[in-house]
């Protein structure tokens, strides 16, 4: 069977235009690594957030979409350098992450006001321990995977 040039041409055409759409497309859509921000991460407890930040972003700023994915107010949150309440530094509002000299991946943590009072939850992160290397099933000893992971109430 013989096939026209002349049928082919509309292929051509086709795949012409499909490619120089998605070379549009990918000129339009942000990289991950290259335009996108800096990001931190807040933890609390057994959660950890991911934050799409920017250096001049002050830590109200920060406690402002933190509440926003909470559903709080900012003046119900407090963020900390470290977990020790004693020897650790509370960030105050009108501070940026670059005052802090805060890096890209920059670990943070985060406390919230107990529910109907003017306490403060005690700065806390579960700490997730690695299975046995040598427990290829995921479980532990007890038949329960995961088991060996210390909770906070």
């Amino acid at each position: 069977m013989r096939v026209a040039m002349s049928t082919c041409t509309p292929l051509h055409a086709l795949a012409a235009a499909a490619r120089l759409w998605l070379q549009e497309a990918a000129a339009q859509t942000p990289q991950y690594g290259s335009s996108m921000g800096p990001y931190i991460r807040v933890k609390r407890r057994n959660q950890t957030v991911f934050l799409d930040v920017q250096t001049a972003d002050s830590f109200l700023s920060v406690k402002e979409k933190l509440g926003a994915l909470f559903h709080l107010p900012p003046t119900s949150i407090q963020l900390w350098q470290g977990l020790n309440q004693k020897e650790s530094k509370e960030f105050a509002d009108a501070a940026t992450l670059a005052d802090h000299e805060l890096q890209n991946d920059a670990v943070i943590y985060m406390c919230w006001k107990k529910e109907n009072s003017d306490q403060w939850e005690e700065l806390s992160v579960t700490k997730v321990e690695a299975l046995d290397s040598g427990d290829a099933s995921g479980s532990s000893s007890s038949g329960v995977a995961g088991n060996s992971a210390k909770t906070d109430a």
